[in-house]
């Protein structure tokens, strides 16, 4: 996994008109989301044709910056951790959540390197 900021865009579907949002991607891959991702409500996918007046795309209406923590674990574990330069990260066939897990232990050294990244 290539670390590096990432970024949550909110698009709004050429077809049906819903909001969906998109999270955790970087910023070259933003405009690639546009032309190909489909609607989570009506499944339309985004048309691209040679004349430009012939495309549909959704349209990009908010881009934020990340500063959300993500949390993962190994579907076997009971460790969550929250900082990507854990020596423990998990890279694949991992848990994801976007909000701390209520119930389960949290990494040792993920929160060391997050308050060693906060005294910086």
């Amino acid at each position: 996994m290539a670390l590096g900021k990432t970024w949550t865009a909110v698009f709004r579907c050429y077809h049906c008109g819903g909001k969906f949002t998109i999270r955790h991607n970087p910023l070259d891959r933003i405009d690639a989301l546009q032309a190909v991702y489909p609607c989570p409500f009506c499944s339309a996918r985004p048309i691209v044709r040679i004349a430009p007046d012939e495309s549909r795309g959704h349209r990009l209406v908010e881009l934020n910056d990340e500063m959300e923590t993500v949390y993962r674990k190994n579907p076997r574990g009971d460790t969550w951790h929250f900082h990507p330069a854990c020596s423990h990260w998990p890279a694949q066939d991992y848990i994801a959540l976007d909000m701390a897990p209520r119930t389960e232990h949290l990494c040792n050294e993920c929160t060391v390197k997050a308050l060693g990244r906060r005294g910086n």
